[in-house]
């Protein structure tokens, strides 16, 4: 009920029939301007589906005016996507390791490319059993 409510507090007013020739979908997060108010959040192995795997998808962004997120479990290397990407707002998606020495390394691989954020990803502490994960062992 008290979600309900919460909507209820807010409202959409559209503008319609107003001059469009000064519209802007640009935003700034964190400092840095984006060409539209959209990002590609991290997802791994994506050269099951492209070859060029995430590099094809940090150019797409790039090309956009976007940020790219780059997964930990990405199927290219954090300097590999930055070399075939050098134009994208490349951040990088780090999980919390057992290891904090790997975890900080990680980090630091991705500042030295020059990636501008990071999405440090806080809530994988135990992954779930999944049965077609033991069968493939």
């Amino acid at each position: 009920a008290e979600n309900e409510s919460s909507f209820k507090l807010w409202y959409l007013r559209p503008f319609v029939m107003r001059p469009v020739t000064s519209l802007s979908t640009k935003v700034s997060i964190f400092g840095q301007t984006m060409d539209i108010p959209i990002f590609v959040s991290p997802a791994g192995v994506q050269a099951l589906v492209s070859e060029h795997g995430e590099i094809a998808t940090a150019r797409a962004c790039g090309r956009i005016g976007t940020i790219f997120g780059l997964s930990q479990h990405a199927t290219r290397s954090i300097e590999d996507v930055q070399a075939g990407a050098r134009k994208t707002n490349l951040w990088f998606q780090c999980y919390i390791l057992k290891d904090r020495r790997l975890t900080l390394a990680l980090v630091k691989r991705a500042i030295k490319a020059g990636y501008k954020g990071i999405f440090l990803t806080v809530d994988s502490v135990r992954f779930g059993f999944r049965e077609a994960d033991v069968r493939n062992k």
